[in-house]
């Protein structure tokens, strides 16, 4: 016998929910995939990055060896 979209009570809710479901599952697939991929490459470290600006502030002029001292200190830590 084949079954037809009106037969069962409520079989439109069936179909809803494992559409949802459906969509959950690759969903998280998807999630895992790329988070997976990202994690194979560590992010740059925001030190390095504030590190050099200030070095390339010093250097253009921008700001003086003291206030380069005293800003590469508050990065450090």
């Amino acid at each position: 016998m084949m079954w037809q979209w009106g037969a069962a009570p409520y079989g439109w809710v069936a179909w809803f929910v494992g559409s949802l479901f459906m969509l959950a599952l690759w969903g998280g697939v998807i999630v895992l995939v790329v988070w997976g991929i990202r994690s194979l490459w560590p992010a740059p470290a925001a030190h390095d990055d504030a590190v050099e600006v200030l070095r390339r502030r010093f250097a253009s002029g921008e700001i003086s060896q003291d206030e380069y001292e005293r800003a590469r200190e508050l990065v450090r830590r």
